[in-house]
């Protein structure tokens, strides 16, 4: 038995298990959820860019030598 009765008030309501990533209905409403979102972020002044695939955040820094970097 995967559902369990919850009791509030008169009424008594059923509780699903956990969504699985699986179920097809959760998908959707995960899609439909995110589309509202973005709808939201873009009506509120948000602005999305696409980054090309080869972009890094940080590339690598050549090494520093500090030899001799002390004061006499």
């Amino acid at each position: 038995m995967d559902e369990e009765n919850i009791i509030g008030g008169d009424d008594v309501l059923t509780a699903s298990p956990e969504p699985s990533a699986d179920d097809i209905s959760y998908k959707q409403r995960e899609r439909k959820r995110l589309e509202d979102e973005i709808a939201a972020f873009l009506a509120g002044g948000g602005k999305i860019s696409e980054i090309p695939p080869n972009v890094v955040a940080d590339p690598p820094k050549k090494p520093q030598s500090n030899y001799g970097g002390q004061p006499i």
